[in-house]
């Protein structure tokens, strides 16, 4: 009777423990989101600032700090000045939160859980960035070479294909840019963004999956560019892909 019931409540604990852990770090995720692009430090109290408001400079209360629900609760305001809260920060929240709970659904609880969590949060700070400021922090694609490189050791046992996958993406890389700059000016294509860009997606995705979407994600980027004749944030589009192929 208690086997039974313990079969029955294990699993849920399992879903709550992800969907826990998903809005903790999501919370966290907002402030080198925000701070990274500033140059400000992320460690909280202990080494930078509390969290604050941009607008009025006031100290955000622990209520205040409740990952989605909060911002959806005061519809995006802040308690003190009644300023705008932007979009992104519950964006940054919502997507780590299902990101979690993917890598849950992908792996249970295991040591695999844990690292494509972390690699999803630091895709997720670098897309957010990349959106808002068209800056994609160093610090975000340090943690996710490391996570991409523990994962395929994890789950493969061996880093040979992501350290070849992540070559392919500079490759590739490279010769996009020449093919762009050759009709078009050389400062209206971002190379540097670009390349470490495939290269983090082609470490995460391995060769084989490298040699099959990245030229085709690159690709349709290059059509949309040239169709809407404007900067377009590639990140949110190809992490999301490079995660749901893993």
């Amino acid at each position: 009777m208690v086997e039974d019931m313990l079969e029955q409540v294990l699993p849920l604990l399992g879903w709550l423990m992800a969907l826990g852990i998903g809005l903790g770090s999501g919370s966290y995720a907002t402030m080198p989101y925000y701070r990274l692009a500033h140059g400000e430090a992320c460690a909280g109290k202990w080494i930078g600032r509390k969290s604050h408001c941009t607008a009025c400079d006031a100290q955000l209360r622990t209520r205040d700090l409740v990952p989605v629900f909060n911002w959806l609760w005061t519809r995006g305001r802040c308690y003190a000045c009644n300023a705008p809260v932007s979009r992104a920060y519950f964006f940054v929240e919502f997507s780590v939160t299902v990101g979690s709970l993917l890598a849950y659904w992908r792996y249970g609880a295991s040591q695999e859980y844990l690292v494509l969590h972390l690699l999803f949060c630091s895709f997720a700070v670098a897309a957010m960035s990349d959106v808002t400021y068209r800056v994609i922090p160093h610090a975000a694609l340090v943690v996710a070479v490391m996570m991409g490189l523990v994962l395929r050791a994890l789950e493969f046992g061996e880093v040979l294909s992501a350290i070849q996958g992540l070559v392919l993406g500079v490759l590739i890389g490279l010769a996009v840019a020449k093919f762009w700059e050759k009709r078009h000016a050389m400062a209206a294509f971002p190379r540097y963004d670009m390349l470490r860009l495939l290269a983090v997606c082609g470490l995460c995705l391995g060769l084989t999956q490298a040699l099959l979407a990245l030229p085709f994600l690159l690709g349709g980027w290059l059509i949309l560019r040239l169709v809407a004749r404007r900067w377009l944030a590639w990140w949110p589009v190809m992490v999301t892909v490079c995660f749901l192929l893993r």
